[in-house]
């Protein structure tokens, strides 16, 4: 995953400065919503692999391209600010995910996991539909 996030970063970030950051962005979220799916009915490990090694592709595009959506939505008055609470949402899950993770797995197994990353990989795709950049700086900072 961290290979093939690497090495689609560039082009990815091109891609969103042509096509559009929110177009780019849903597409390869709805994708990383059917890698998820199709990694937990996975007939065995490799296959598993070979989709979670897909699934960076989608991975780079919310770190990278996320990352400059997020510089849309905000004033520059505010970047520093926000930036700080983009790295929040960014490290939280880095600690608390293997934890929680962990937890569910040894309740209820390996299964699990895919589904509920599904379901939170779907709500944060809707919410992306529901921003806007251009009303977001239209409305001045306090």
């Amino acid at each position: 995953l961290t290979v093939v996030a690497t090495v689609f970063a560039l082009p990815l970030g091109i891609l969103g400065d042509r096509i559009g950051r929110k177009k780019i962005l849903s597409f390869l979220i709805a994708i990383w919503v059917v890698t998820g799916i199709l990694i937990g009915l996975s007939p065995n490990f490799m296959t598993a692999l070979i989709i979670a090694a897909i699934s960076g592709i989608p991975f780079a595009a919310a770190l990278t391209v996320g990352y400059a959506y997020m510089l849309d939505l905000i004033h520059e008055e505010r970047t520093a600010e926000f930036v700080g609470f983009n790295m929040i949402s960014l490290s939280v899950p880095m600690i608390l995910g293997p934890l929680i993770g962990g937890m569910l797995i040894d309740a209820f197994g390996y299964r699990l996991a895919f589904p509920l990353s599904v379901i939170f990989t779907v709500a944060g795709l809707i919410i992306l539909q529901s921003i806007h950049p251009r009303q977001a700086l239209s409305q001045k900072p306090e």
